[in-house]
């Protein structure tokens, strides 16, 4: 179903048709997907415990981050918010503070940051201590090697999931299974999982990964009610309830980061931290395409390369910018 909207259904099989890359055929797909979606009339639900707005001593209080204008630079930018809201650790994952920032950015500290923080606003600090320009360096570290973690374990994507799906006349059996997606009436079973497929969507690190997306799409729309003319069949519906449980986990579609189950694209949270390679990639080109056009109409060079390229739908010129000093 199309709404009409940019050339509907014509307009996408005609972006489909030139798509080159990765990259370009992940966000047609994240189109067809958000087309699908629209089908939908119940809300998407959380599988995490929601953002507290209250009952922690942090919330309210006024914070003061700074940023390295450049990788040795003894200067500082200076950024000023409030600690609007506290998510609780879960399993593995630390407690989170999210700060929302005075010119609008929004940004998630884990507790040594929020510590920092808050003392920095609370003793009008103009610049970081000592402690933490070590705790900066140390967490920076770690987050480097995280990184180089989690390329390591590259890309194991089967492609068995490429079957075609059945066609079964005995479409009137009954898909009863507790827990279906088709009794939700919701694409998928949860906000978390959505925001990583989309993420990973719109910047795949490889055609084996847009085909596991499209995959897991075509498994979903199978037990999706509002897309349905008939139910499934047993066997389509047991294929497609296999097909879908193996991608409820925070590094479902090939997702490198935790915070994407936590935020995915809803008002009040933030990118992933790390940056995917492909945009690292896209923010070179665009550094070297844009920053030296300095004076020109158009807005700064990181406003030009959010424009251009494909960045998760939550990056912002601020994080393009503190990524883009910490690479120099």
């Amino acid at each position: 179903r199309w709404d009409g909207r940019h050339g509907g259904r014509s307009h996408w099989l005609l972006q489909l048709k030139r798509a080159e890359d990765a990259i370009e055929l992940g966000c047609v797909l994240v189109k067809l997907e958000e087309a699908v979606h629209g089908m939908q009339t119940s809300a998407d639900v959380s599988e995490k415990p929601p953002w507290r707005h209250s009952g922690h001593a942090h919330i309210g209080k006024s914070a003061r981050r700074f940023f390295r204008k450049d990788k040795k630079s003894s200067d500082w930018l200076v950024s000023d918010g409030k600690i609007v809201a506290y998510l609780p650790a879960d399993g593995s994952d630390p407690a989170l503070w999210h700060l929302a920032h005075s010119d609008g950015d929004e940004e998630d500290l884990e507790e040594g940051e929020v510590l920092f923080a808050i003392a920095n606003a609370a003793d009008g600090a103009l610049e970081p201590s000592a402690d933490e320009i070590v705790f900066m360096d140390s967490l920076a570290e770690q987050k480097r090697k995280e990184g180089n973690e989690d390329d390591d374990d590259g890309d194991d994507v089967d492609d068995d999931e490429e079957a075609e799906e059945e066609e079964d006349d005995g479409g009137e059996s009954s898909a009863g299974s507790s827990g279906a997606v088709s009794e939700s009436g919701t694409l998928w079973k949860s906000a978390e999982a959505r925001a990583r497929w989309v993420g990973v969507m719109r910047a795949p690190s490889s055609l084996h990964a847009v085909a596991l997306g499209l995959a897991s799409l075509k498994a979903h729309v199978v037990l999706f009610k509002p897309a349905l003319e008939r139910k499934p069949s047993k066997t389509q519906y047991k294929e497609a309830s296999a097909n879908t449980a193996q991608h409820y986990h925070a590094n479902a579609f090939g997702a490198t980061s935790s915070e994407a189950s936590k935020g995915g694209e809803k008002k009040g949270t933030a990118a992933p931290r790390r940056f995917s390679p492909e945009e690292l990639k896209a923010l070179r080109d665009g550094h070297r395409r844009f920053a030296g056009q300095k004076g020109k109409a158009g807005g700064s060079w990181t406003s030009k390369t959010l424009e251009t390229f494909n960045f998760h739908p939550l990056r912002t010129e601020r994080s393009l910018l503190q990524k883009w000093e910490k690479m120099k």
